[in-house]
């Protein structure tokens, strides 16, 4: 039996878990909004309906679906400057040093793709690709609070183009090899001779451990070899090109992927 098409069984009884992520439009790439424990799409339909008058009792006999359309909900956990100015339609300012200004209200709607990857062990896993969401502030940001905070954000779910989108069953978990769906980044962006940078993996689905391997122009550093989470930038590395491959593996085997490449200064 396979969880998500055959019925009576227990495979279809699912407890949710997934990764997040959305690409404003205009954008290259998506990004996460790290951790959801509550979301919820809601489809909706408008209808017109038609009842006939021939008898003493109106009795319905058409209807006609106006509109289709829908609403997307996320509780957002991290309280990241993207993720507030999704709350307070703002545009993001990054200063470069680590800091950033968010200039609340500077938009009148927020638009993005939504990307949704199902990871729960328990029951069918559902890979969601909505291509346009038109976000609104629906939600309230507490920051003063004795609970962890959180920011509840609602969106539109709208046609691209006529396409709303799809949702597609994924290989049921630890069947196959883990899959990539945030590429690994190193931060800092710009460190300097001496600095230590750090590889983080970004999204996987099905990865129980991973490996690093720190390149240089592409070539694996081996003298002595860089494996660790952490590099640090050593003389002659200011203008090259460093990136780190990460390799997630589980039961089934792996899967690499290599981040973008930062470019130390001197």
């Amino acid at each position: 039996m396979t969880a998500g098409i055959h019925s009576p069984s227990t495979k279809n009884l699912m407890i949710g878990k997934g990764i997040c992520l959305l690409k404003p439009e205009g954008a290259l790439d998506y990004y996460p909004v790290g951790n959801v424990p509550e979301l919820e799409i809601t489809p909706t339909v408008e209808n017109l309906e038609h009842f006939s008058s021939m008898e003493g009792t109106r009795t319905k006999d058409e209807t006609i679906v106006l509109s289709k359309s829908g609403t997307i909900r996320m509780l957002m956990e991290e309280i990241t400057s993207k993720n507030i100015a999704l709350l307070m339609l703002g545009d993001v300012t990054e200063d470069g040093y680590g800091g950033a200004t968010i200039d609340l209200f500077s938009r009148s709607s927020i638009i993005s793709a939504f990307r949704f990857y199902g990871t729960n062990d328990k029951g069918p896993r559902w890979f969601i690709d909505i291509p346009r969401v038109i976000w609104n502030p629906s939600g309230a940001f507490n920051p003063i609070s004795e609970e962890y905070a959180n920011l509840e954000a609602t969106g539109e779910w709208a046609a691209l183009e006529g396409d709303f989108g799809t949702m597609t069953l994924m290989p049921e978990a630890g069947t196959v090899v883990p899959q990539n769906v945030l590429l690994p980044y190193i931060g800092p962006e710009t460190p300097s001779e001496g600095d230590t940078v750090e590889a983080f993996i970004g999204g996987w689905v099905g990865a129980s451990g991973y490996t690093y391997v720190w390149k240089k122009a592409a070539v694996a550093i081996t003298t002595p070899a860089e494996t660790a989470k952490t590099y640090v930038i050593r003389t002659g590395d200011a203008a090259a090109a460093i990136t780190v491959e990460v390799t997630a593996t589980n039961s089934v085997g792996s899967t690499p992927a290599t981040s973008a490449a930062i470019t130390p200064i001197a």
